[in-house]
């Protein structure tokens, strides 16, 4: 990671997760890919700011324990879309 060049938006994400850098360093890495959605099993520092992250970086953020039937309909949608 040390090498890695960090987006515009990363002392905000870190900032928002209390400093945690590794968290940080997921989520500036997922937004630089261009992901429009996170996937999580942090409920404290992550998702718990999942509004500020969809505002912030045009994420949705879905814990995975939690929301799987949220996950199931973005896959169902998606594979519909294809057809």
């Amino acid at each position: 990671w040390d090498d890695e060049e960090t987006s515009p938006l990363f002392k905000a994400i870190r900032k928002i997760v209390s400093g945690n850098k590794v968290d940080a360093q997921h989520l500036d890495s997922a937004y630089k890919s261009g992901c429009t959605v996170f996937l999580t099993s942090d409920k404290t520092d992550i998702w718990s700011n999942r509004i500020v992250f969809q505002e912030l970086l045009g994420m949705l953020v879905i814990h995975t324990e939690a929301e799987g039937a949220i996950l199931r309909d973005l896959a169902s949608a998606s594979a519909q879309q294809k057809n």
